[in-house]
């Protein structure tokens, strides 16, 4: 379940060309929302068949950036080396005389593999037009739209590619509010106001927190609305390009 909301100012007189209309975009939902694609998998673009998937490539990686397949292969090769490593620590197949040896190649790989990854992230776009302020589940966060929004700082949801293409079409100031929560429903947890009130089924009329379960109808629905609305409250703090004068 994912729901998306636009707030876009009427376009009015034109406006000097520094000076553009903030353009707010609300994304809503859950686990889907959250995004729990890593990063490391996105150069899989990169060797697509359809010119369009390879297209994407463009829109998320820097110009000047050194990435390709064969740089993931060789993190993942890496990182299953050090990762059978330690499974033979864990299950005591290495031998004592050589236990510290391993601990050692453990520590070097595992700083081979920081800093390949860290490499990687470096290669994806910043924007300087879209920002972000986003809830995904325990990662929050807000600044300039690139990888690490989705449901920690090493995933992506649908900010990343939505963010970049409306800046391709938008010569303004763009800022994405994103609010989701994972494993949460329309019907109760997200349910609108519109959709009435929320009636317990039996078994929940039943239940020794029949209360709570009534209470906690919509909760969602209002934690997206607040933060919503606390964001708007201070637009220059959460997208340093907007100007109150021209909205």
């Amino acid at each position: 379940m994912t729901l998306f909301f636009v707030l876009s100012a009427v376009r009015g007189e034109v406006a000097e060309p520094a000076k553009k209309k903030l353009q707010v975009f609300i994304l809503s939902g859950q686990s889907n929302m959250v995004g729990h694609s890593y990063y490391i998998t996105i150069p899989t673009l990169l060797t697509a068949k359809e010119p369009e998937v390879r297209g994407l490539a463009k829109l998320v990686f820097k110009k000047d950036a050194k990435i390709s397949r064969a740089v993931i292969e060789d993190l993942i090769a890496t990182r299953m080396k050090c990762d059978e490593l330690k499974k033979g620590l864990r299950k005591k197949e290495i031998e004592a005389a050589a236990y510290e040896a391993v601990q050692a190649e453990i520590k070097k790989l595992q700083a081979q593999v920081d800093d390949k990854m860290q490499r990687i992230k470096d290669t994806f776009v910043v924007s300087k037009q879209v920002y972000i302020t986003s809830i995904a589940d325990g990662n929050r966060g807000s600044g300039p739209l690139t990888v690490g929004y989705g449901g920690n700082r090493d995933k992506i949801g649908p900010e990343f590619g939505f963010g970049l293409t409306m800046a391709q079409k938008m010569d303004a100031p763009i800022l994405i509010i994103k609010t989701s929560w994972g494993g949460k429903s329309l019907n109760y947890n997200f349910r609108p106001p519109s959709a009435g009130p929320y009636e317990l089924n039996e078994k929940e009329q039943a239940a020794k927190n029949a209360a709570d379960i009534k209470k906690n109808a919509s909760l969602n629905w209002r934690m997206m609305n607040e933060a919503v609305h606390n964001v708007l409250k201070n637009l220059k703090k959460h997208h340093p390009a907007y100007d109150a004068s021209v909205g």
